[in-house]
């Protein structure tokens, strides 16, 4: 029996470059979960924020804004 869409997880991932991007999208998709993407820390926030997320998955390095700053615009 399949879940309801909205007992799922929604997991924003945060990546900026398209290669880990991919891999890791799909490996969690293939897990169940559902998974919105975005290449900038900035607009990932943004999104993250409009759309409700349950996790966000963020890259080690990003270009634009880096994780901690990110975690505290989003707290």
């Amino acid at each position: 029996m399949t879940e309801p869409l909205e007992a799922r997880i929604h997991v924003l991932l945060v990546e900026d470059d398209a290669r880990p991007l991919t891999l890791t999208r799909e490996y969690l998709e293939t897990h169940g979960l559902v998974v919105a993407t975005a290449a900038r820390g900035d607009s990932g926030l943004e999104e993250a924020l409009a759309a409700g997320v349950d996790v966000i998955v963020l890259a080690g390095m990003l270009l634009v804004v880096d994780m901690s700053t990110l975690a505290k615009r989003g707290h």
